[in-house]
C-alpha cells in the first residue's frame, strides 16, 4: 500500500490506498478552501451536487453547525458550476430506513452516477452515505465531511446499517468515500469527552492490530494526544485511516477481521448496559477482556496485555465498576457473536500486528467472563 503526502499551510493532503481505489484525506485548520475546485476535478464535469445532513432529534432541521457547514460547502460548489441540492434526513440514524430516505431524495433530485454526494454529519450519517453512494447507479462519488473525531476515524471502515432491532447488520465489505475533509483542529478543540476518548480507544485497537511499530508510536505520543496537540491528533488520525484501509484492502478475511478487535465483547456489554456506558468504555473493556482471553489461550504475551492496559489508562480510557452476572454476560456474548455468523468468534491478538478470528472453548470463555465480572463488582480485588 502506498501513500503520498502534500502540505500547504494549514491544509494537509494525504492520499491513502484502500481496496480497489484510494481516499484523498484533507486535514488541518483550513481544509475547505479548495473544496469546490477539488470536487470539480474529481467529478470531471460538474452538474448536480447533493449535500446531505441529518435532522436534530425531534425536529426536521439539521443541527445548526451542520447546516452552516452544508451551506458553506454548497456555496463553494456553486462557484465551480455545480447545482447544489440539500437533503435533511429525519429517519432513525444509521438505519436502512434512513438509507432509503436518502435514495428517494437522490431519485427526486435526478441524481446519476456522474454526480456528487457530500455527507456532513456524525459516524451514523457517514455510514448511510457511504453505503448509498456505493449502490446508487452502481456507484457515485462521495465526499465525506465528518463532524466528530470518531466519525473521521471510521470514515474508511463505516459502520453497517441497523435493521429493526439488530444493530449494524446491513453493509458491504469495501465501502468508503472518495474524499474526506475535516478541520481536525476544530474537531479536537470542540469534541466532547466521549468523542475524544472513543476515538482514542479506536486508535489503540487499530494500532495493536497493525504492528508493534504502530503500537509503540501511539504509546510514544499518548501524552501529546491527551494534551490536544493539533499536529499529533492529525497525524494519528491519518495513521489510523491508513491502517484500517490496509486491513480492508487485504484479500485475507482473517486480516479484515482485525478491524473488529475488541468489538465482540464490547457489543455484548452494550446489550446489557441500556446506554449507561459510553462507546469508549465499552470498547476499552472489550480490548482488555479480549487481550486477556488471548493470553489465557497462551497466544498473547502478558507484557503486551500490560502495555495495552497502560496505554488505555494514559489515554483516559479507565475501567469502571459493572454489576453483571456471569451467566447473563456469557449469554450476551453468544447472542452478539452469532448475529453475523454461525460461530462465536473473537478477534484475538496473538501479538502486535497479528489479530485473528478465533473460536474460544466455552469453558475457557466462562472462566474469563466470571473473572471479569468478579473484578468489576469488587474493583479493589486483584484480578
Amino acid at each position: 500500500m502506498s501513500a503520498t503526502a502534500q502540505s500547504t499551510g494549514t491544509h494537509r493532503r494525504q492520499t491513502v490506498s484502500q481496496s480497489g481505489s484510494s481516499i484523498d484525506i484533507h486535514v488541518g485548520s483550513a481544509p475547505f478552501e479548495l473544496f469546490g475546485r477539488e470536487m470539480r476535478v474529481t467529478v470531471g464535469k460538474p452538474r448536480l451536487a447533493v449535500v446531505v445532513t441529518a435532522a436534530a432529534p425531534g425536529t426536521e432541521q439539521a443541527f445548526p453547525a451542520d447546516a452552516t457547514r452544508a451551506a458553506d460547502l454548497s456555496a463553494r460548489l456553486s462557484e465551480e458550476r455545480f447545482a447544489p441540492r440539500t437533503l435533511v434526513l429525519s429517519q432513525a440514524p444509521g438505519s436502512v430506513e434512513q438509507a432509503l430516505e436518502l435514495m428517494r431524495g437522490l431519485s427526486a433530485c435526478g441524481c446519476t452516477c456522474d454526480d456528487l454526494l457530500v455527507s456532513v454529519g456524525d459516524e451514523l450519517l457517514q455510514a448511510v452515505a457511504a453505503h448509498v453512494a456505493s449502490l446508487w447507479c452502481g456507484g457515485m462519488t462521495l465526499a465525506a465531511v465528518p463532524t466528530t473525531l470518531y466519525a473521521f476515524a471510521r470514515a474508511n471502515t463505516p459502520l453497517a446499517l441497523g435493521c429493526g432491532e439488530a444493530p449494524h447488520m446491513v453493509g458491504r465489505a469495501f465501502v468508503g468515500p472518495r474524499a474526506l475533509y475535516a478541520d481536525t483542529a476544530a474537531l479536537a478543540r470542540d469534541a466532547s469527552q466521549c468523542d475524544l476518548v472513543s476515538t482514542r480507544a479506536l486508535m489503540v485497537s487499530t494500532a495493536l492490530a497493525d504492528s508493534d511499530t504502530a503500537l509503540g508510536r501511539l504509546s510514544g505520543c499518548a501524552g501529546e494526544l491527551v494534551a490536544g496537540d493539533e499536529e499529533t491528533v492529525a497525524n494519528e488520525l491519518v495513521a489510523l485511516l491508513r491502517s484500517r484501509g490496509k486491513f480492508m484492502a487485504s484479500s485475507s478475511s482473517s486480516l479484515r477481521f482485525s478491524a473488529r478487535y475488541g468489538e465482540t465483547f464490547a457489543g455484548a456489554l452494550a446489550q446489557l448496559s441500556d446506554g449507561a456506558f459510553t462507546q469508549a468504555e465499552l470498547l476499552g473493556e472489550g480490548l482488555r477482556f479480549e487481550a486477556r482471553l488471548s493470553a489465557g489461550m497462551e497466544q498473547l504475551d502478558v507484557d503486551t496485555v500490560l502495555a495495552q492496559d497502560a496505554l488505555l489508562d494514559t489515554l483516559g480510557i479507565a475501567e469502571r465498576p459493572w454489576a453483571l452476572a456471569a451467566d447473563e454476560l456469557l449469554a450476551a456474548c453468544a447472542r452478539y457473536g452469532r448475529l453475523r455468523g454461525n460461530q462465536l468468534q473473537f478477534a484475538l491478538p496473538q501479538q502486535a500486528g497479528r489479530v485473528r478470528a478465533t473460536v474460544v472453548e466455552e469453558a475457557l470463555l466462562r472462566d474469563h467472563v466470571t473473572a471479569w465480572c468478579l473484578s468489576r463488582t469488587a474493583p479493589d480485588e486483584a484480578r
